[in-house]
């Protein structure tokens, strides 16, 4: 290869050195710049977007019980008819224990109410949230307990979480490109995979933001202060950093974080590739078709997103022996409780299948419906209730669209 002496005699072979430190240093102070505009632009994007995120949150988290699920007796009709003729046929003796037995349960009863009814003066929880984006906004901020300032939760958490995303999301998929030496400016596999690794190794400020939501402003004593204290208390009570990374939350994590790529993959494959759009040739057909896949998108991922926040929102209590001297070494007797800011369900979940199965049965209907249908409309109504949230979904995902074109555009 001839040096550049060859081709300029009067040149050297390379650069002159003031000149390459100009234009090193003019590089380095534009990357710098160029970092702390796209860090401001998180912060502003995450700021804006809490009143949605909040709100989505709450919709989802919060227990509905449908007035259908309500109606039905605990006991099918033949176990009533024969309890009535076991009743029938029972001796005075045995009426005299059972009334003694029913007694010391009403007493009970009656206690656990009391105990009930003083803690709901303490806390007062949101009612029946509404649907749309607005209405339940609306009715955060009526709220006596939560106000205007209730939906500013999390955000520095998703400004953290978007800051670390965007950052190691696009190095890891250069890096693995570059070791399986793949030259396409995005590759399915590599594009899929960073997400997937990123999205699971973030997962625990996700877990974070979901807490911090759903804790009840109005409560005395919060359990938890802010992001890192709030990490803490999950290593401290929940088993460790294996509390942050526990299978219930890692693998709901897992999915979402590897469908939501596949999705827009498989979008942009149809835009590009199959309906030949481009956003220069077709800017008027271009974002319209985008935005209906999007949305296509969105009703595949909003069921997943439900169940992963219902799963956040279940604390761990602690079980074993290493478990519970965390908490004594923490310095507290007994972890302090958890008040959510909305209803959540009282039976614990046992993993995304089971919350999508219960939220279809057991939820569903508005509060002013009649609390009697067939299992048909029990059935429209529970699976209508999976899509709480939908709308502030598509708006987040909608943002973050318009986001990455208008960078495809700055590239251009």
């Amino acid at each position: 290869m001839p040096s550049l002496s060859n081709i300029f005699p009067n040149s050297k072979d390379k650069i002159p050195l003031y000149e390459k430190d100009e234009l090193s240093n003019y590089e380095d102070e534009w990357q710098g710049k160029e970092y702390i505009s796209n860090i401001l632009k998180q912060y502003l994007i995450s700021f804006s977007m809490s009143p949605f995120n909040v709100s989505e949150t709450y919709l989802q988290v919060q227990y509905q019980k449908s007035k259908f699920y309500a109606s039905v007796d605990t006991f099918p009709d033949d176990l009533k008819e024969a309890e009535t003729e076991i009743n029938m046929m029972s001796t005075n003796v045995w009426d005299e224990a059972k009334d003694k037995k029913a007694k010391t349960k009403k007493e009970k009863k009656e206690a656990e109410n009391e105990v009930i009814k003083r803690k709901d003066i303490e806390v007062e929880r949101i009612e029946r949230l509404g649907d749309g984006v607005w209405k339940p906004i609306h009715q955060i901020i009526e709220c006596e307990n939560e106000g205007w300032t209730s939906l500013l939760k999390g955000s520095f958490t998703s400004w953290i979480y978007n800051v670390s995303s965007t950052i190691s999301q696009p190095f890891l998929e250069e890096l693995l490109n570059d070791i399986f030496d793949i030259y396409e400016d995005i590759d399915p596999r590599t594009n899929i995979l960073s997400h997937m690794i990123v999205g699971v190794a973030l997962s625990p400020l996700e877990l974070v933001k979901t807490r911090l939501i759903i804790q009840s402003t109005a409560t005395p004593v919060k359990k938890y202060r802010g992001a890192f204290h709030c990490m803490q208390t999950i290593v401290n009570e929940e088993g460790g950093m294996r509390g942050l990374y526990a299978p219930r939350y890692v693998i709901p994590a897992f999915i979402y974080h590897t469908l939501v790529p596949t999705l827009r993959i498989i979008s942009s494959h149809i835009l590009n590739d199959y309906l030949l759009l481009t956003p220069f040739y077709n800017p008027v057909l271009y974002p319209l078709v985008n935005t209906l896949l999007l949305a296509a998108e969105v009703v595949i991922i909003t069921p997943l997103e439900m169940a992963r926040k219902r799963i956040q929102c279940q604390i761990k209590k602690p079980s074993s022996r290493q478990q519970q001297l965390m908490l004594i070494n923490s310095g507290l007797n007994e972890p302090v409780k958890f008040e959510t800011a909305v209803e959540v369900s009282p039976i614990p979940y046992t993993g995304i299948l089971n919350v999508i199965k219960r939220v279809i049965l057991e939820e569903g209907n508005d509060y002013n419906d009649e609390g009697n249908g067939n299992a048909f409309t029990q059935l429209w109504y529970g699976t209508k209730s999976l899509y709480r949230g939908f709308w502030q979904i598509l708006i987040r995902r909608f943002i973050q669209m318009a986001e990455t074109m208008n960078d495809k555009v700055d590239d251009w």
